[in-house]
């Protein structure tokens, strides 16, 4: 065998092995889990649906969430001992909500979409990197939620480049400080994870607009169907208070939004400004944000 063959094939060699070596390293998604036999029944009915439509996406958007209407707010349903992600359209929290929404919105994109699209797309939005590795790596938090889905590509924010917006900091560390309240932090393993990521958002700031532009002629004519207005609890539990989607009512927008006082998804009856007066003392200001397909 000459010198050179030789060579080849241990640099070949030394490849394979590195290659096995990265993919031994590298986190395996897990299989979702199903609520039960229903949603997976309605995740079809509503993904194949909104594909027969064929429509941009931001239309997407604004036929999901008016599927998920009565839902109730509640929970979230993966806060288990297990924490991997899991199909359910029973109840919703605010980021479980849009995280449906935008997977039935990104899942309908092909005509013959399934809600095996549905759920792929749900890992995508709803989990860190887009893996399902877990309940750390669940995005529990709006700040976290927006910060991974833009890096990914999943979103653009306008919040930060409107004019007026301001920043407030905030240390999202809820779960580590409450393990008691999340019962997959009783592993000690899943706990020091949950704990790592949470120091990345120590003292993170928080860009967003402030309640009275919501008024602004301007800024309302800027929003289009299927926006994604987040608005940002005052407390220091969740850091989301309520999440809608925008839907234009005769060119005036509105929220179909996971709401507080209603206990379940509605589309509001009042304009986005007269909305926020009404719910003035409960968050501080809000993130814009629009899906990217």
């Amino acid at each position: 065998m000459s010198t050179t063959i030789s060579a080849n094939i241990k640099t070949l060699f030394r490849a394979v092995a590195l290659v096995v070596a990265l993919s031994a390293s590298m986190p395996l998604a897990a299989a979702p889990r199903i609520h039960c036999a229903q949603d997976t029944v309605k995740a079809r009915q509503i993904i194949s649906t909104i594909a027969a439509a064929d429509l941009p996406l931001g239309k997407r958007m604004t036929m999901a969430a008016k599927a998920l209407i009565d839902t109730p707010r509640g929970a979230s349903v993966e806060n288990d001992s297990i924490g991997t992600m899991m199909i359910s359209f029973h109840s919703f929290d605010p980021l479980d909500y849009i995280n449906s929404v935008m997977a039935l919105a990104l899942g309908s994109a092909r005509r013959d979409a399934s809600w095996r699209d549905y759920a792929r797309c749900l890992e995508k939005v709803g989990r860190r990197k887009g893996v399902d590795t877990g309940f750390p790596s669940k995005l529990k938090y709006g700040a976290q939620w927006v910060v991974d889905n833009v890096y990914r590509g999943s979103l653009k924010d306008f919040t930060e480049y409107f004019d007026g917006s301001v920043f407030k900091t905030r240390t999202l560390d809820y779960c580590t400080r409450h393990r008691e309240l999340f019962p997959a932090l009783a592993d000690s393993a899943a706990f020091e994870e949950q704990r790592m990521i949470e120091m990345g958002y120590r003292g993170h700031k928080v860009p967003h607009v402030k309640k009275q532009t919501a008024s602004n002629k301007q800024f309302l004519s800027l929003l289009q169907e299927g926006d994604i207005i987040m608005m940002l609890a005052n407390g220091d539990a969740e850091d989301v208070y309520d999440i809608g989607v925008v839907t234009l009512e005769s060119g005036e927008p509105r929220l179909i939004h996971i709401g507080v006082e209603e206990g379940k998804v509605v589309e509001d009856p009042y304009p986005v400004a007269r909305l926020f007066k009404l719910q003035n003392q409960h968050f501080y200001g809000f993130r814009w944000l629009r899906p990217v397909e």
